[in-house]
């Protein structure tokens, strides 16, 4: 079933086959819940599996996809790990998100841009966390300074200032018009 609200673009909620890879592609058919956020909110993806499976950590990543796999599968993104819970033995809950929030977007940094663009702080930030940059928008900046802020806090101001989506979807850094 297909959902959606002014704050979400999908809502894929008891999908008939969500195949997500971990370590080696598996087929599921759980009460599970994927979430595409449109604009500043990560994605998040909430999985409840029988616990036959091997638990994942923190931090190992999950490759979604959604069909049949003996159809054409529609590739969703890659998320992250945040929790992973087994119940009495028999169900496992995995919940994750599209944006990496044990990584180094979070550190509280201080710096300055000067006579720039927009384009190339995204660029700049992008490839200090190995993302790819993503951005139609190229505002000239003469000075901005990043004062005890992380880079995802920073960015995220940016683009509320100038009426932007900003978001990190599937390893890419977006920044881009509304």
């Amino acid at each position: 079933m297909y959902q959606t609200s002014d704050s979400t673009l999908a809502r894929i909620k008891d999908a008939p086959a969500l195949v997500v890879g971990f370590a080696i592609a598996r087929t599921y058919e759980p009460n599970s819940e994927f979430i595409i956020q449109d604009g500043n909110i990560a994605d998040e993806l909430t999985l409840n599996i029988a616990s036959v499976y091997k638990r994942p950590k923190f931090g190992d990543e999950l490759k979604v996809y959604l069909g049949y796999e003996d159809l054409n599968l529609t590739y969703l993104g890659s998320f992250k790990v945040q929790t992973s819970t087994i119940t009495n033995k028999e169900s496992m809950q995995i919940t994750a998100t599209g944006v990496d929030f044990g990584s180094e977007l979070k550190v509280k940094k201080s710096r300055e841009f000067i006579e720039t663009t927009l384009k190339n702080i995204i660029e700049t930030i992008a490839s200090e966390h190995l993302l790819k940059p993503v951005c139609d928008v190229d505002i000239n900046i003469s000075y901005i300074a990043q004062h005890d802020q992380s880079d995802l806090a920073f960015l995220q101001k940016i683009a509320a200032d100038n009426q932007l989506i900003f978001s990190i979807k599937d390893n890419n850094l977006v920044c881009v018009s509304k």
